[in-house]
């Protein structure tokens, strides 16, 4: 009997000893493999996440910037990882009795452990999930239509835009850029909040029908949008749309992860690493050539883009991504 006690001891102790000299990417990869399969929300918006075939099924069917991401996060890490699109087609925002909606709601309803996808950083958002380190900064644009004659566009500016009344214009409903400008104290966008609050059927669902709005508009229709997707867009055939006005509200785009997730760090430490080596600039342009001959495309996607108006959107996480960039290049 003592000698089984006695053996019985030393295996844990054995077990221990080995758990011991078992680094912490090991424990990870283990962790996960005998946990579960993790769930990734996720939803469609060119060049970011795309569907080879609609009625198709499986990672192998994604494709675009976030399906390269993951690709080259999972064989970092060894992370098991299936790909489902968020059920209401909708980033995640919160309604007036707390209810959380899209990618965000999923996670927070358990359905989905994180958000791989072009969803903005936010302070209301970070409250109730965490955000991986940044992948792309980006500002608020206009994008409008082509003149056909070669003229310049009826506005330049939100200024312009906030004073007229010929052109319509709208934004992505229940997103980060309706949020700014519902609260915004500034004047020129708390006009800007009204027209489109009263005029409701001038915000779409995704951007893409943001794009088609503005394309069959005739130049009537103005869409406001986030500066790395029109950058895209502009470059789209039938190369008929332009970006005006300088950027406003410093944004950037991160995967969410459940709050305290234990892999959080390692994923950092991946998207620092795809950042500082060029990788994420490769990917970027992978998926982001231009079919118009638009040098439009920026190199700089470890800093805020320029601003107007002194107009300051930036997180806690935006903040320190130049000391952590500067960090990393120096080991």
């Amino acid at each position: 009997m003592a000698d089984d006690r006695g053996s019985t001891y030393y295996l844990i102790v054995l077990g221990i000893i080995i758990i011991g000299f078992t680094s912490g990417e090991d424990i990870f990869r283990q962790k996960r493999d005998d946990a579960h399969k993790v769930i990734v929300t996720t939803i469609t918006e060119e060049p970011y996440v795309m569907l080879k075939n609609p009625r198709g099924s499986g990672n192998d069917n994604f494709e675009g910037i976030i399906p390269d991401m993951m690709a080259y996060i999972s064989d970092k890490l060894k992370l098991h990882y299936e790909f489902r699109i968020v059920g209401d087609s909708k980033y995640g925002s919160k309604d007036e009795s707390g209810k959380w909606s899209g990618m965000i709601g999923e996670m927070l309803r358990g359905t989905a452990d994180m958000a791989a996808a072009p969803i903005t950083i936010s302070m209301e958002r970070e409250k109730v999930v965490d955000f991986a380190k940044p992948f792309e900064h980006f500002g608020t644009v206009l994008l409008v239509l082509e003149p056909e004659d070669g003229s310049e566009p009826k506005i330049s500016s939100m200024d312009d835009l906030a004073k007229q009344n010929e052109l319509s214009y709208g934004i992505v409903r229940d997103g980060v850029t309706e949020t700014f400008f519902k609260s915004s104290n500034i004047d020129t966008y708390k006009k800007i909040w009204e027209t489109i609050s009263q005029n409701p059927q001038n915000m779409v669902g995704k951007v893409e029908e943001g794009v088609e709005k503005v394309r069959k508009s005739k130049g009537k229709y103005v869409f406001i949008v986030e500066s790395a997707t029109a950058e895209y867009w502009v470059n789209k055939a039938p190369c008929n749309l332009r970006i005006v006005g300088d950027r406003i509200n410093s944004n950037a785009f991160g995967f969410a992860l459940k709050k305290g997730d234990d892999y959080k760090e390692k994923i950092d430490e991946v998207i620092l690493e795809m950042k500082a080596s060029g990788t994420m600039n490769q990917i970027r342009k992978k998926w982001k050539r231009g079919e118009c001959g638009r040098d439009i495309f920026t190199d700089d996607i470890n800093s805020a883009p320029p601003l107007s108006g002194g107009v300051l959107g930036v997180t806690r996480q935006m903040a320190l991504w130049s000391a952590l960039t500067a960090v990393l290049l120096r080991l």
